[in-house]
Parts: structure tokens; C-alpha cells; sequence
């Protein structure tokens, strides 16, 4: 499927007109299997972001749109916030006056666990949230390794080659790494316990 298809696939998803996306580009990322997409218009990020499934010929897709952080920004994460707790709610509870800092607040999937963006290059070690002070600590970005390919780059929900079963250890398909690992057994055992010489018919002094 070309990239221009692909590209109004999601346009027609987000319900964003030929003429409002002009300016957008989209550009593919073989390496995650994911596609960027950047867009001057604030009103076209939040629809794109939205979308959760695009159609391509007669066949649905399921796919999953973030935002990604600016330039001079910093991730942080709070623990043990109320699940209940809407993005809306919770952007109002920690984007206040008292922490200027704080550009966007999101929860984490369905965790408990909540991402603070701040402008600049620090991350606090308490935020104010609401009337309360909570610890942050610093968002250590994780590098996506299919469990299915064994590398790094992307999901097993995403892989290219999904048939493909690779031993996570050495890289190698897991029936090649699993008949090394016997070969190389018996080889132990072997330099273990030598096998004693076989014996032979001729007498002592034949």
C-alpha cells in the first residue's frame, strides 16, 4: 500500500479535509514499523490523535496515534493517582500556578501511574497535585524489543514477521540455537566422562 494511501486513510479517519491538510506531512519509520506525522495545526494533531483504526482497500487497521514531546522538555512520573480521574481532571490538578513548569499531564494506559511534560531540562522531585505534594521521578524511556523477532525497534503486536521465532539469547531461529544447544551438551559430556578404550581380542604376549 503506497504512502499516499496511507496518508488519506488517516485524513478521512480524523475527518480532516483535503484542504485543512495541506501542511501535514507523514513520513514512514520502517525500523519501528510506525509512521510520523507532524502538523502546524493544533486542531488537526488532536483529531489524528484520536484515530484508532484506518481502512485501506476493504481491510480494517488497528492502529494507535500519540503526541510527541517538544523540543527543551523533560518527562517525570507520579505514582498512586486515582484511577477515576480523567486527563482533563487531572491536567487541572497538576497545570497550576503553583507548578509553572508543568506543560501536560497524562495517565499511563490504565495504570495508576500519571506523565508529567516539563519545560526544560529538569525534572522536580515533588509536584504540587492539587492541594497535595507528591514525588516525581525521572521517565526512563524503555526501547521496545519484540519478543517474537528478538530485536530492538519494535513490538510483537506490530512485528513484520510475526512466524519468525528467534532464540532472545543468541538471535538465531530457536530450533537452530536449541540443536547447538544439544550438540554443545553432548560435547560436555563427553570431555566429562571419556569414554574408556574398547577392548581387544589379542592376548598378553601374542
Amino acid at each position: 500500500m503506497s504512502l499516499y494511501a496511507v496518508m488519506r486513510a488517516l485524513t478521512s479517519a480524523a475527518g480532516i479535509t483535503e484542504e485543512a491538510c495541506k501542511q501535514d506531512l507523514l513520513c514512514p519509520n520502517p525500523m519501528q514499523n510506525m509512521y510520523l506525522l507532524t502538523t502546524p495545526a493544533v486542531k488537526n494533531a488532536e483529531a489524528y490523535t484520536k484515530v484508532n483504526q484506518i481502512i485501506l482497500g476493504t481491510k480494517h487497521h488497528a492502529i494507535a496515534a500519540y503526541v510527541a514531546a517538544p523540543e527543551n522538555t523533560r518527562k517525570g512520573v507520579v505514582h498512586n493517582i486515582d484511577k477515576h480521574l480523567t486527563d482533563i481532571q487531572l491536567k487541572e490538578l497538576f497545570v497550576t500556578e503553583k507548578m509553572p513548569l508543568v506543560l501536560e499531564a497524562k495517565r499511563i494506559k490504565t495504570s495508576t501511574t500519571v506523565m508529567l511534560l516539563f519545560e526544560g531540562m529538569q525534572v522536580p522531585r515533588y509536584v504540587v497535585f492539587g492541594m497535595c505534594l507528591v514525588k516525581c521521578s525521572l521517565y526512563k524511556r524503555q526501547v521496545d524489543v519484540c519478543y517474537s523477532y528478538g530485536k530492538p525497534g519494535h513490538r510483537a503486536d506490530v512485528c513484520m514477521d510475526p512466524k519468525r521465532d528467534n532464540c532472545r539469547g543468541s538471535g538465531d531461529l530457536s530450533a537452530a540455537c536449541a540443536t547447538r544447544a544439544a550438540q554443545e551438551l553432548q560435547a560436555n559430556i563427553r570431555s566429562v566422562f571419556p569414554r574408556a578404550p574398547a577392548p581387544t581380542s589379542e592376548e598378553p604376549g601374542a
